[in-house]
C-alpha cells in the first residue's frame, strides 16, 4: 500500500526539452513493444480467469462468495512475467524511453488490469510504481502538470483496488482488519482529492 504520510502536492511547470527525431522515433518503437507484452500478458489473465470461472462456478451457486473467480495475475506463472516485465520498463534508459511515457503506460496497464478486475496486480506492480518513481524523483524546480496527474490517478488506483480487493474478501465486513483498510483507502481518495483541488486552480481540464 502506498504511503500517505507527507505527500508532496506536485504544482508547477518545468521547462522540457523536446527529443531528437531519432530518439523519439526509438522511444516509440519501445514502448510500442512493452505495450504489446503488456497486452499479451492481460490476455493471458483473460484466459486463465475464463478457465477459473469454468471450474469454480459448475454445479455451484454463482452468488456463493466463496465460489467467485479469484484473482489471477498476482500469483503464479502471470505474476512470474509481470514483475520482470514491470522491471524493465521501470529500468529502461531516459534516453530510450521518457518518464513521462513510461507513467502513462504504467496507469493505462494499471486500469486495463483495474478493468478485469485483477485489483492486486493493477496496485502493486503498475498504480503504486507510479507513485514510487514520484517519491524517488528529486525535481529542480516545480514538477509538471502531468506528474501532478499522474500523482492524483495513481492515488485514486491504489485507494480503489484496497476497496475492492477487501469487498471481495470481506463484503460484509466482519472483520475489524477489513474495516481498517476500507478506511486506509478512503485516505487515499481524500489525499487525492486534496491534491486534485490545489491542482484545479492554475490547470483547468486537466482532472
Amino acid at each position: 500500500m502506498a504511503k500517505n504520510g507527507g505527500t508532496r502536492i506536485p504544482i508547477g511547470v518545468s521547462t522540457v526539452v523536446a527529443p531528437s527525431k531519432s530518439e523519439a522515433e526509438g522511444g516509440d518503437a519501445l514502448l510500442e513493444q512493452f505495450t504489446r507484452e503488456f497486452a499479451a500478458a492481460l490476455q493471458l489473465v483473460r484466459e486463465k480467469q475464463a478457465k477459473e470461472l469454468t471450474a469454480t462456478t459448475f454445479g455451484c451457486d454463482k452468488g456463493d462468495a466463496a465460489n467467485a473467480p479469484q484473482e489471477v495475475a498476482f500469483f503464479g506463472a502471470i505474476a512470474q512475467k509481470l514483475v520482470p516485465l514491470v522491471d524493465r520498463l521501470i529500468c529502461a534508459p531516459p534516453a530510450h524511453l521518457s518518464k513521462t511515457k513510461k507513467t502513462e503506460l504504467l496507469l493505462l496497464m494499471g486500469d486495463k488490469f483495474f478493468q478485469v478486475q485483477e485489483f492486486r496486480a493493477a496496485s502493486v506492480f503498475f498504480y503504486e510504481k507510479v507513485l514510487e518513481e514520484d517519491e524517488s524523483v528529486d525535481f529542480q524546480g516545480e514538477p509538471t502538470p502531468h506528474q501532478g496527474q499522474a500523482y492524483v490517478r495513481a492515488l485514486f488506483g491504489v485507494a480503489m483496488c484496497c476497496f475492492h480487493v477487501q469487498k471481495r474478501l470481506d463484503g460484509c465486513i466482519r472483520h475489524p482488519g477489513t474495516l481498517e483498510k476500507m478506511v486506509e483507502a478512503l485516505r487515499l481518495l481524500q489525499t487525492g482529492m486534496e491534491a486534485a483541488v490545489t491542482l484545479e486552480p492554475k490547470y483547468t481540464n486537466q482532472f
